[in-house]
């Protein structure tokens, strides 16, 4: 019987990062993407839940699993005080917006409670989540690549857009892969890519996996064009790189990647710079989100209670908004997690939402000063700097497939910080 329960964990391991293969279906199917994925999350929390016997949570977890759900009470808190005390009409629509806290929520606690409370493991969990990440980033590579090589594949390609927008045509200029958007797919590189080299680090193991993730995660990047990615993506490789061989393996990388387009594909150059017109002094694309955040908060300053709470949720009514760079702040592309936080929560609900992410940012600061170094200090906060910094520059949160990518994310970094608690414990003990 134990040994049934063992893989039926580990399958449940195994699939949860694997709900990402699900595609969104194009044009007004993504909220049956949403819907299929959450159901899948809820049916594979009901079996770890009552599979396991001992069910001991770290307190770490509970705390951030408590400052998580607050969200979501935060957000029917929005949703009653908006319409009450404004002038502003919600919907049935808005009770949707549920989902993204849920599906950020969901994979984390089912991780932690199969991590933590069955016979897993914990050498075997994290390798079955990165083998799963390994399928994953294959899998986003080819359907990134595939669209600029053959026109076979654009069928499948439209059924992983998110809108009618992200068509073949669309990929074949700007890389989506199974993400369905190029901004969210450029922060599924990026994450990929700092959950392996994570893993090395930690466990030193599964060498060949890691740079494999690693090498096709850096091309998808590139095939995106976000520039956020880009940068981000080189800057995760530069610090996380430890060890002459990977170092050496990850630059090199860096310069094939950067050769080809310079000598092969020069028109990339230009696609980078897209946005930037210096000579009229026109940044367009490049400087909007600046522009959105001022205009978000503008927007929230009509009314004492959207200050604090913000106008809600709703579609139908920020589509009533009228400013040149507004589209960006339509739900279906928010320019960033912060802005659209602020417009849907205010001020107050945005602190909400960050809490939890504030809260390890804490945590791994105050393990540094146990073994203050800049080497130390960069790999404990780095992971949630660039969670932070994405969050600010792209629509971080908004989206099931990358939340539950961050999950897997926030479970690693809070390995770094109980491994250490662990070494501490034996260096005593010895």
């Amino acid at each position: 019987m134990l040994l049934d329960r063992l893989h039926v964990h580990r399958l449940c391991v195994f699939l949860l990062p694997c709900l990402i293969l699900i595609p969104y279906g194009g044009e007004g199917a993504y909220k049956a993407s949403n819907f299929i994925i959450m159901m899948f999350l809820m049916f594979v929390f009901m079996i770890a839940f009552f599979s396991v016997k001992e069910k001991k949570i770290k307190s770490y977890y509970c705390f951030f699993i408590l400052l998580s759900s607050v969200l979501m009470f935060f957000q029917l808190v929005s949703d009653l005080f908006v319409p009450i005390f404004t002038d502003i009409v919600l919907y049935e629509s808005d009770l949707s917006e549920l989902s993204r806290s849920y599906s950020f929520i969901m994979p984390f606690l089912i991780l932690m409670l199969l991590k933590t409370s069955s016979k897993l493991s914990e050498r075997d969990f994290f390798q079955l989540l990165l083998f799963a990440l390994l399928i994953l980033s294959v899998a986003n590579f080819l359907l990134s690549i595939l669209p600029k090589l053959t026109f076979y594949t654009d069928n499948l390609v439209v059924l992983y857009g998110e809108g009618k927008v992200y068509n073949e045509g669309y990929a074949r200029y700007r890389a989506f892969g199974i993400i369905g958007q190029p901004g969210k797919a450029g922060i599924f590189s990026v994450i990929s890519t700092m959950i392996a080299l994570l893993h090395l680090r930690i466990y030193s193991n599964n060498k060949i996996i890691v740079y494999v993730i690693v090498f096709f995660s850096l091309i998808s990047a590139s095939l995106t064009l976000s520039r956020t990615a880009l940068i981000l993506i080189l800057s995760v490789i530069i610090f996380f790189g430890s060890g002459f061989k990977l170092k050496l393996f990850l630059y090199a990388m860096i310069f094939f990647v950067f050769s080809y387009v310079l000598f092969l594909e020069p028109e990339y150059f230009k696609m980078l710079s897209r946005g930037f017109d210096l000579e009229s002094g026109n940044y367009s694309t490049a400087s909007h989100r600046l522009v959105s955040k001022l205009w978000a908060l503008d927007t929230i300053s009509d009314h004492w209670i959207t200050v604090l709470f913000g106008v809600g949720d709703s579609k139908e009514y920020m589509s009533q908004f009228s400013h040149p760079y507004a589209f960006d702040l339509s739900l279906r592309t928010p320019d960033s997690t912060q802005t659209v936080w602020m417009l849907r929560y205010g001020l107050l609900g945005m602190l909400v939402a960050y809490a939890p992410i504030i809260y390890i940012f804490s945590l791994n600061f105050k393990s540094i000063w146990s073994d203050f170094s800049f080497r130390n200090m960069s790999i404990k906060l780095f992971p949630i700097g660039i969670v932070i910094l994405l969050s600010l520059v792209d629509p971080m949160f908004h989206d099931a497939k990358i939340n539950i990518l961050n999950s897997i994310l926030f479970m690693y970094v809070f390995q770094l910080i109980l491994r250490e608690k662990y070494e501490k414990s034996i260096g005593c003990r010895t």
